[in-house]
């Protein structure tokens, strides 16, 4: 068995602002891995956007 995703939870920054949501954002994510990594995951109309 796998594991690769640790916590997989909704940001602090959830919901999007009225001019974050203009932009088309929807949500925001943030993950941590096994190796204690951390992203924070931006979820638009235009797909999914990544950043640490």
């Amino acid at each position: 068995r796998l594991h690769c995703l640790k916590i997989l939870s909704y940001s602090g920054w959830n919901p999007p602002n009225g001019s974050r949501k203009l932009h088309g954002d929807l949500m925001y994510l943030k993950v941590t891995t096994c190796e204690e990594k951390s992203f924070h995951i931006t979820a638009c109309t235009k797909g999914f956007y990544v950043s640490q």
